[in-house]
């Protein structure tokens, strides 16, 4: 990685390895290949946050709630960012039930899941096919 980071989110999508956002990192995103032991700067966020959860669904990585970076007042996020890192392409989902942040997630037959997180203590599931929670 260019900077080491804090309050990220780290997971793996089609045998690469993702660092993406973190505290004071303007959404910036860093791909790892193992085979070559290289980082690639990829898209930047389109918003800028930390604390987020990550996950993959399809190859493709969801960024889920969090704190927007460089806020005056710090807001607890429902925002859902995709990013496509074949196309090298940022899209936008459905948002979050509630706004949260800390919470984890976890992909199980094709439906990604969100758990807890500060201000909720719930469960939802992603239909990524309907973009619906």
């Amino acid at each position: 990685m260019s900077k080491g980071r804090v309050h990220c989110g780290a997971i793996e999508a089609n045998g690469l390895v993702y660092a993406v956002g973190g505290d004071g990192l303007e959404g910036t995103v860093e791909e790892y290949n193992p085979a070559t032991n290289t980082w690639t700067v990829r898209s930047a966020m389109p918003k800028a946050r930390y604390q987020f959860a990550v996950g993959t669904v399809s190859g493709k990585i969801y960024v889920m709630g969090g704190i927007n970076f460089g806020a005056t007042v710090y807001f607890a996020q429902p925002k859902v960012d995709v990013y496509d890192p074949l196309l090298n392409l940022w899209t936008v989902a459905a948002p979050l039930l509630s706004a949260r942040l800390d919470m984890a997630a976890a992909t199980v037959n094709g439906k990604l899941y969100t758990l807890g997180g500060q201000f909720c203590g719930c469960i939802d599931e992603y239909d990524p096919i309907a973009n619906t929670w």
